[in-house]
């Protein structure tokens, strides 16, 4: 009997040290003691780990996958786990409602009588399966087929009585037209193969300003309903990007944003967009805004004009963006009566670029203001001066 915990416990911590190997169990990186048995037909490890390793576990050793075939739930004197794992011999593509998935398997042509318990030969046209039991193999059920050694088989039983692992009896089944015996499919099954779709691609953005990506995730032809996806950018000072997939520009310059989707299968899969970020163009808007006729202006500075009784003026309206007319552009036209009444004149919009004013009654002043539509920061005011025709 061990009586002092603290001296197993630090003997043990010292023989990981010196003794240990990397292994992972479900893609979680571990370390353990490794004993090997090499009497066995299937190669059967044995390894002592600082954590609980369960039955049904992937182990990863040497880029070998294993699968822990007992519990290990007790833990030895409150230090360590003892697990026995066994080779995974093969790699077994059963098809879930007709999508392949590859699982890690331990195919064998032997089984335990349970009358002698000595290991009886199955015949030629029989195997056992044992796999891990997960999400995926969970939804193997008899007469389900895959393909194996340019064979076909179809699943007989299903054994669930181990919890974490299962075991399938299968045997040989007729080939049928559309079996892909080289790639192990079973005709009518496809390869699980998430494709992710995002746009806009590529992706342009200002600087200081956002752009929101959007993305689907279809399994042949199939759209997975509110997929998971993780985004992230490669150089964040010059693009950044949430977990909605919102980018904001931050600095001029190009980024990738990649959008990745964890398979059911395990599997990570992703696409890239290019990013591009630019700075805002620099405007230099100047608005015109002038009366058909030059006469109506009161001076050179053409903030002023004078209509006399029952003239009408029409006026037109320009914008130049660093001396460049922007044909496209489109105004909002005002009338500030200065207090006036409203009746002291006609008013009317023609068009986006233009208005007319009449002179009804005198002696106002009133102002002319037009805004581009856009950018309503940019304004021209003209003060207007009704008076008599003499």
């Amino acid at each position: 009997m061990v009586e002092n915990y603290f001296n197993v416990n630090e003997s043990f911590d010292f023989m990981l040290q010196q003794f240990g190997e990397s292994i992972k169990v479900d893609n979680v990186d571990r370390t353990a003691i490794i004993h090997r048995n090499s009497n066995k037909n299937i190669e059967e490890l044995k390894i002592l780990c600082k954590d609980p390793i369960e039955r049904g576990n992937i182990v990863k050793y040497k880029n070998n996958d294993y699968i822990s075939m007992d519990d290990t739930s007790n833990v030895r004197y409150s230090t360590y786990y003892r697990a026995i794992i066994q080779r995974s011999n093969y790699n077994v593509n059963f098809a879930i409602n007709n999508t392949v998935f590859p699982q890690s398997a331990i195919i064998t042509n032997k089984s335990i009588d349970l009358e002698t318990g000595q290991w009886v030969i199955l015949p030629a046209n029989k195997t056992l399966i044992t796999l891990q039991a997960n999400s995926i193999t969970n939804g193997i059920k008899v007469a389900d087929r895959f393909i194996k050694f340019k064979q076909a088989w179809s699943i007989e039983g299903v054994d669930y009585t181990k919890n974490g692992i299962l075991v399938i009896q299968a045997k040989q089944d007729t080939i049928q037209s559309g079996d892909d015996l080289i790639n192990e499919i079973p005709a009518g099954a496809e390869k699980y193969n998430p494709i992710i779709t995002a746009t806009p691609n590529p992706l342009n953005v200002n600087i200081d300003s956002t752009s929101q990506i959007t993305a689907t995730v279809t399994v042949n032809g199939t759209n997975v309903e509110n997929p998971t996806l993780i985004y992230s950018s490669n150089n964040k000072d010059i693009a950044s990007v949430d977990n909605t997939g919102l980018v904001t520009g931050v600095a001029e310059g190009n980024a990738n944003i990649t959008i990745s989707y964890l398979g059911i299968d395990g599997n990570t899969y992703s696409t890239i967009i290019s990013a591009s970020v630019v700075a805002l163009p620099q405007h230099n808007y100047t608005l015109e805004v002038t009366p058909y006729d030059n006469s109506y202006w009161d001076d050179d500075t053409h903030t002023s004009v004078t209509i006399r009784d029952g003239d009408s003026c029409e006026f037109n309206a320009i914008l130049k963006d660093n001396s460049n007319i922007i044909s496209d552009a489109r105004f909002d036209f005002n009338i500030d009566y200065n207090g006036n009444a409203t009746n002291i004149l006609g008013f009317r919009v023609d068009s986006d670029t233009q208005c007319t004013v009449t002179n009804i009654k005198y002696p106002y002043v009133v102002y002319l203001e037009c805004k581009y539509r856009d950018d309503n920061t940019v304004i021209n005011r003209i003060k207007i001066n009704l008076k008599a025709l003499w």
